[in-house]
């Protein structure tokens, strides 16, 4: 793409607060959801028999 135009053609990049918030937000939400999913299976491990079976 940059060299369908030229050296001399610069892209002026306008990114609003509304965007870095709204980002901000899905990484948080992103986080926590992963979070419950292996909280969950993380207290059905039985940590004995885990740390056994890498003997």
């Amino acid at each position: 793409m940059l060299d369908s135009n030229g050296d001399n053609f610069d892209y002026k990049v306008i990114i609003s607060w509304s965007d870095y918030l709204l980002s901000f937000l899905l990484i948080l939400l992103t986080s926590y959801l992963v979070t419950l999913l292996f909280s969950r299976r993380i207290h059905k491990l039985d940590m004995v028999e885990t740390l056994k079976g890498l003997e």
